[in-house]
This record gives C-alpha cells, structure tokens and sequence, in this order.
C-alpha cells in the first residue's frame, strides 16, 4: 500500500511538472483527492487515536482556519468586521437590486465568507490538503520507498532541467509550456511546464540540496560512481537554477546547498569534511565559470551589486510596503487566503498601472491574508520542523540517512525564495518540499507498530471529503480571463465570491452599459463609482468613469472624476466640463 500511495506522489509531482507547475484549477483537484485518498488508509491502518490525539495541534487548527474562511455565512455573522460587514452589504445590495429589475437575470445566494476571495481561499485549502497528504505519505514510507522518492524526485528535476534549457537557450519555446500548450503573454516568461521561469528554479532549488546529500552520502559509502552521478545532477539543476536567469532563485539555490554542506560537514570526520568543503568550492567556482560565459545572465546576475536600481526590486519593496496596509485593514485573520488581488487594489498607495496578484513575498502576504491567528499558528507548525531538524538525538532516529540535511537544505532554499516571491502557492513546489520535509521525522524500520495522530487522521480524512465536494466548484471564478468574458449570472456569483474586487465591478458596469438603456447606464456608472471605491489609484478607472458620466450628461461627477485623473497623472489631458449653476 505505501508503494503505491509513493508511486501515486511521483506521479503528481511529474503531472503537475507537465502542466504549469499546478496552476490549472484541474490539476490542483486532481492533486487534492488522490494524495489523501492513498494517505487515508495508510493513516487509519495505524491510528492511535485515543493515546495520541491533539485537538490544540497547530496543523489541525491551521486547517480548521481555513475550513472556516471559506464557509458561507449570513450577513449578521459579518457585523464583529466593519469593513467586511460594509462591503457584504454593498455587494447583497447591488446583487438584489440587479436580480429584482431583471437588468441581469440570475438567483444568487445571500450568503458570503469571510474571505474576500471564496475561489482563491479554496484554492488554498486544497493545496494544504493535498501537501498535507504529501507528507503523511512520504513520513509513512519505509528508508528503501524514500530514496526511491527522492530518485524519481532528481529523475523529474533532471527531465524540467534539460527541457528548462532547450526552451529558454536552444529551441525558443515562447508562449508555451513544451512548445505545445500555449498561455497568455506574460512577464518573465515560461520555461519547460512552468509558466513562470522564477518557480522554475524555485522547484530546482529545492532539489539541488537532495542531490548533493546523495553525492556526500554515496561518497560516504565509498559508492564512487553513484557519487559522480550525484554530484553531475547537483551541478546540473543548480545549472538550471542559474540559466533561468532568476536572482531570486539562484540566491535560494545557494543557501539550500550552502545549508546542507555545513550540516552535512558537523557529522563527517576531518578528512571526509575538507573533502566535502573542497567539492563546494569548485562547485561554486563552475557556477561562476558559467556565469562569465554568459553575458546575458552576467548581466542579470551582476546587479546584485546594487539592488536599489533594479527596477524589479523597487516595485517588490513598494508592494510589500502596501501590503501592509491590508495588514492593517484585516489584522486579527486578515483578507483570506489567496485574498490578495481582490483586496490590494483598494490600500495600495501607489498608482502604477500593472495589476498585482501577489505581493511576491510569502511573508508579508501571508500576514495581510491571514492575520495574527494564522501568523502564529504558521510560526508554530514552523517551530515544531525546526525543532525536529535541531533535534539533539537525530542520530539515534531509526533512518541514519544523510536525508535530514537535505530537508533542512531544501527548507532554506525555500524561506529564501519566499522572500522575494510567491513559490508556496504553487502546488508542484508546495507538495514536493512537504515530501522532503518529512525527511526530519525518522522513516520506520516497520510499520506495525507505528503511532499515527488521530488530528492527522481527521485532517486527511475531511480534506478528502472537502475536496470531493468542491469538485463541481469553479476554482477560477477570480481570474481576470474568466471575469472578462464570462457571462452576467457568474459575473453576479463571482461579486458574491470576492465582494470588495474591483475588476468584477468593473465587468458588471460594463455588461450594463452595453445594454444602452437610461436605467441601465445610470446603474452601470454607480457600479463603476464602485469599482473606483475599491481601486482609487487606478487612474484609468476613473477616467472611464469620467467618460461615462459626461456621457449621461453629469458634467458635475464627470469633473470630479477628471480631477482625480489629474492628481493621480498630471500629463493625462482631460477636459474641464462647463456645470450647471
């Protein structure tokens, strides 16, 4: 049974390396019931419930978090949160007042969540689930099933890392995952399955540190061959990492490798750890050889010199800056999860035109989502892995593997990487440092009598039962591509999801004003009075709106929606409207 519910994990991870990483709503929920369906009975085969059971453990509290940010709730429930209870009424009014006059005609619930974003907080839920479930499997799996884990893990990092290079070096792939699928045009481009070339080597940082565990290791053991093929898939992935052309993930490469080599070097005998160092250094010296062959990632690399001219790096330090104003907005359990873009619009302070969906740092993001109860409740799931990866007695664990620094090596390359990106909400990364994370706890050298945590049991058993439920659900209700197009009844579900999102507002105002009626372009206008509300640095916006009340013949709100353009964009020429006395 464990050989399968392993096999069935690499076969996910390969899955969701093929088709964007996991970032198909279909692949999330395919993840999502599958790795809990081969966890469960792996977890009830060994439950030990009434001895070990823990209702106050982080993880289960964590989950029932979640389960609670996304559950519908009558608008009374909302009244403890002004600014939520604010917007649920605006939004259930809209939504009558749109059902009641027929201007779009659909029946939809009256109930929303505390979350400002039901799609993306369910995302979420599932991805904790199905990583969840990961982890399980691979803490469950015996010392033989592990390395072959972690083989298949290195077989798909090698296979993303030669297909990685062909497509961004040899082959241009373009606007393709595998010169095959194509995606919309974006920055900074795909690369192999992923649609984002920094998750790319994201994904590859955190398997460079297993690879070099298995070189030391195999060195170790005086497996010379195995050795030098483990050393050539370290310099291979990492050389993945660095022709990615991503600072971020370059950085995170070197401190996961840099991470497991002085672990690795407390436990080896003097010999054995001048070898080790000597092996880091000319690593690091052939990194360096690449780099200077290339002179476009010379160039890239370079800047870290000063990283207050990189364009890149400013606009992350003002969207941090901003986040934290939605912080400040939602602080005790903070938007919901995956809440960002639906909420981030209305407390940013600059004004920039490009649209943000993440504030590309898991840390403050997960503040402004989350709040102080989900801060420390990630602190404490933090704290618990930390503790087992210092733990003094590690050595007497039954699995006297070098498998514990590559877990504390992959670790670091993602606090590092999360820093200045958003890996965590990737399901292929997610699951498979879960997998690797499970190398801190000690494999059983049998499974009979292995105690399991009835919270575990419960955890995995209901996220099945969740994640079956929500399979008719639709995971992108807040993406701007479904917005754009789709029709009146989902764009009103959709307003209900994520009340305080300007786009959907947006798209509502525009479905009104096509229908070229006095009633209904007068309510389209107030829709995107609305939207403005919600977005009031989005100079674009309000000149729309501008444009759309000069057109109904209120010069009044047309001049004060152009004075905002003008404060917001001094060169954007506007006209000053003559008003009635």
């Amino acid at each position: 049974m464990l050989a399968i519910a392993v096999m069935l994990l690499t076969s996910i991870i390969l899955l969701l390396s093929m088709a964007g990483g996991g970032i198909y709503p279909w692949s999330l929920q395919t993840a999502a019931v599958l790795l809990p369906a081969a966890a469960l009975p792996i977890l009830l085969q060994h439950d030990n419930t009434c001895k070990t059971a823990d209702w106050r453990s982080p993880v289960w509290l964590l989950f029932l978090f979640l389960c609670i940010m996304i559950l519908p709730l009558p608008l009374f429930f909302h009244g403890l949160s002004p600014i939520r209870a604010e917007a649920n009424h605006i939004a259930a009014e809209t939504i009558q007042e749109l059902s009641n006059t027929n201007m779009i005609n659909a029946r939809i619930s009256n109930l929303f969540t505390l979350t400002r974003n039901q799609a993306g907080s369910l995302r979420f839920l599932l991805l904790f689930i199905a990583s969840f479930a990961a982890w399980n499997i691979s803490r469950h799996a015996s010392p033989q099933l592990r390395i072959r884990l972690l083989a298949a893990l290195l077989l798909i990092g090698v296979i993303a890392t030669t297909l990685g290079i062909l497509g961004k070096w040899v082959f241009p792939q373009g606007d393709t995952l595998y010169w095959i699928i194509p995606i919309p045009h974006g920055l900074p481009g795909p690369m192999a399955g992923f649609i984002n070339r920094n998750h790319y080597a994201g994904f590859l940082a955190i398997l460079a540190p297993v690879a070099l565990c298995a070189t030391i290791h195999a060195m170790k053991c005086r497996h010379y061959v195995w050795s030098a093929v483990s050393m050539l898939i370290t310099i291979f992935l990492s050389s993945g990492v660095l022709l990615s052309m991503s600072r971020g993930g370059t950085l995170a490469c070197l401190t996961g490798l840099l991470t497991t080599t002085f672990i690795i070097s407390l436990q080896l005998p003097w010999k054995q750890k001048v070898l080790a160092y000597a092996l880091s250094i000319l690593f690091v010296l052939g990194c360096g050889v690449i780099v200077h062959q290339v002179p476009m990632l010379h160039a890239r690399l370079i800047q870290w010199r000063s990283p207050a001219t990189i364009e890149a790096a400013s606009m992350r330090f003002d969207a941090w800056r901003d986040s934290l104003q939605v912080a400040k907005a939602y602080p005790v359990i903070g938007a919901g999860p995956n809440a960002f873009r639906a909420v981030y619009p209305q407390h940013r302070l600059t004004s920039e035109r490009a649209t943000r969906d993440f504030a590309e740092n898991e840390y403050v993001q997960w503040l402004a989502e989350t709040g102080i109860i989900g801060t420390l409740l990630a602190l404490a799931i933090a704290w618990i892995i930390l503790q087992k990866i210092i733990k003094k007695d590690n050595k007497q664990d039954s699995f006297p593997s070098p498998w514990l620094p590559a877990a504390a090596g992959a670790l670091a390359a993602a606090a590092t990487h999360a820093t200045v990106d958003f890996p965590f909400r990737l399901p292929i990364y997610t699951i498979s440092l879960a997998a690797l994370v499970a190398l801190a706890w000690p494999a059983p050298l049998s499974n009979a009598n292995m105690p399991v945590s009835g919270t575990h049991t419960m955890v995995v058993g209901i996220g099945l039962l969740l994640a079956i439920l929500t399979l008719p659900a639709n995971l992108s209700l807040d993406a701007p591509s479904m917005i754009a197009s789709a029709p009146p009844a989902k764009i009103l579900r959709a307003l209900r999801a994520a009340p305080t999102y300007p786009l959907v507002w947006r798209r509502c105002s525009a479905i009104l004003w096509q229908k070229h009626e006095p009633e209904q372009r007068h309510m389209a206008v107030d829709l995107l009075a609305q939207a403005a509300q919600y977005d009031p640095n989005n100079y674009i916006l309000w000149q729309t709106l501008g444009q759309r009340r000069q057109a109904l013949g209120d010069n009044a709100g047309a001049n004060a929606a152009y004075r905002r353009v003008r404060e917001l964009r001094d060169w954007v020429r506007v006209p000053e409207l003559p008003e009635s006395p």
